[in-house]
């Protein structure tokens, strides 16, 4: 093994052993704006990792937690790149930066994923009774309709456009083309 294979299972090693402490979902009370960094949205979500962490290793051959945690990232990212394309030819390159204004530097977290139209109205100051009246209808209607897939999938393009947006000269098509996801 690597010095690099062995310094990335000791990490997971320990963050595994965070994660394990957690037996319930943590209470997470929303503030605006709706930008959250790592440090807040952890907690937030160990919960899940311990649910998935904690079936594997009652398992008659489970295999370390590392191991478990590698592979649980590796299906996790096919999965993006395999969903990519469902998104394609759904949102503008307008809608895009709605968003990113909205979600502002955010990491997003799996309880956010199916709030995103709500914080979507929160931000723009929309009654969710009202939204299709607001001229935002239509981007908060995509938005409403997507799987929980989509919603992930459409959270990590979103962090990501945010970081190369911010340090290259791409446009929003461009850097979501980059994803897989082809803008209107």
């Amino acid at each position: 093994m690597t010095a690099t294979n062995t310094s990335l299972n000791d990490k997971i090693s320990q963050i595994n052993a965070e994660i394990l402490g957690h037996k319930e979902p943590l209470s997470f009370k929303f503030k605006r704006p709706f930008s959250f960094n790592i440090e807040q949205v952890y907690p937030a979500s160990s919960w899940y990792a311990a649910t998935y962490l904690g079936a594997k290793s009652m398992a008659k051959d489970a295999s370390s937690t590392s191991a478990t945690s590698i592979l649980a990232v590796a299906r996790y990212q096919w999965v993006l790149e395999h969903s990519a394309e469902s998104l394609s030819n759904l949102f503008t390159e307008d809608d895009v930066l709605t968003l990113l204004d909205c979600f502002l530097d955010t990491t997003f977290f799996p309880d956010q994923l199916p709030l995103m139209a709500s914080e979507l109205c929160c931000h723009l100051d929309i009654s969710i009774c009202d939204y299709e009246s607001s001229g935002m209808g239509d981007l908060i209607n995509k938005l409403r309709g997507l799987s929980p897939i989509q919603s992930a999938v459409l959270a990590e393009a979103l962090e990501h456009a945010w970081l190369a947006y911010s340090k290259c000269d791409q446009s929003m098509t461009e850097v979501f083309a980059a994803r897989g996801i082809q803008l209107l």
